[in-house]
């Protein structure tokens, strides 16, 4: 095995007998001069191929006691789980591990807000979180926040309906979902913040809903009647927002579910420092 580049002190970019690129784990590969032969292959603890570039320069800056943790936490997701996960998943993992580790330590905790919804629609991936904060504070020595379990079963979720074919339809859905409320409101949401994944979720089970015909059970009608006339620039958007899930769906949708959809569209457009 060729080394060809050190990302950090026990991580490193190399390349196999057979000339595919991995990244290799194992204490002390990167040391010495690169690039260079790796004769002794029992060093290696781990490998991890088809590994997205971007997270090259990532892995520079991530302890290798948290990729070990974030391993074996996705592990024991591909045991529970029915969609294939990627060596990236654990990357991101990590990413996010060192970075709860680092604001625990400052004491700077985060309010989760979706742990109804995904409770309800993801058990599998918030059990898989549990067990990530059980590990965590094995290894680590750590005890993070019982909300912080949400946040990683996000990653799981999120990886989930960008990369598992069954979820192309619905990932279409959402983009189309997103270009409306971008139209309406002449704004540019962030994709990768965190309102919009919450926002996201949200839809998500929206849309579980509407395909198994469940429908919500409020006493709302004062409160929709006072959406409505409050936030009118909000109430034309999710009108188009229903004329496009009505017809993409089969669906009629009831008042409680356009109320749903104004609160989150509401809320998403204000995170986003954009008057409604």
């Amino acid at each position: 095995m060729r080394v060809i580049k050190k990302l950090n002190n026990c991580v490193a970019l190399c390349i196999d007998k057979d000339h595919n690129e991995l990244i290799a784990v194992g204490t002390g590969i990167g040391f010495g001069k690169i690039p260079y032969e790796l004769k002794d292959l029992s060093i290696i603890q781990r490998t991890y191929y088809n590994v997205d570039q971007k997270y090259f320069q990532l892995l520079q800056c991530i302890d290798y006691d948290v990729i070990d943790v974030a391993t074996k936490i996705v592990d024991y997701a591909k045991r529970r789980i029915p969609y294939e996960l990627s060596s990236n998943v654990i990357f991101s993992l990590a990413d996010h591990i060192q970075f709860a580790l680092q604001r625990h330590q400052q004491g700077y905790m985060m309010n989760f807000m979706l742990t109804d919804d995904l409770k309800q629609l993801y058990k599998k991936e918030c059990d898989i979180g549990a067990y990530a904060l059980i590990i965590i504070q094995k290894q680590l020595k750590a005890t993070l926040p019982d909300d912080e379990k949400y946040a990683i079963a996000l990653h799981f979720i999120n990886y989930e309906t960008t990369n598992t074919k069954g979820q192309k339809a619905d990932h279409k859905i959402l983009d189309d979902i997103t270009q409306i409320i971008e139209s309406e409101f002449h704004i540019e949401i962030d994709k990768d913040g965190f309102n919009y994944a919450r926002f996201i979720t949200h839809i998500r089970y929206l849309m579980k809903r509407i395909v198994e015909k469940e429908t919500l059970k409020t006493e709302n009608s004062i409160l929709y009647e006072e959406m409505v006339a409050n936030f009118p620039k909000t109430n034309a958007c999710v009108q188009k927002l229903c004329t496009y899930l009505e017809k993409k769906m089969n669906c009629q949708l009831e008042s409680e579910e356009i109320l749903y959809l104004m609160l989150h569209v509401n809320r998403l457009c204000m995170r986003e420092g954009k008057s409604v």
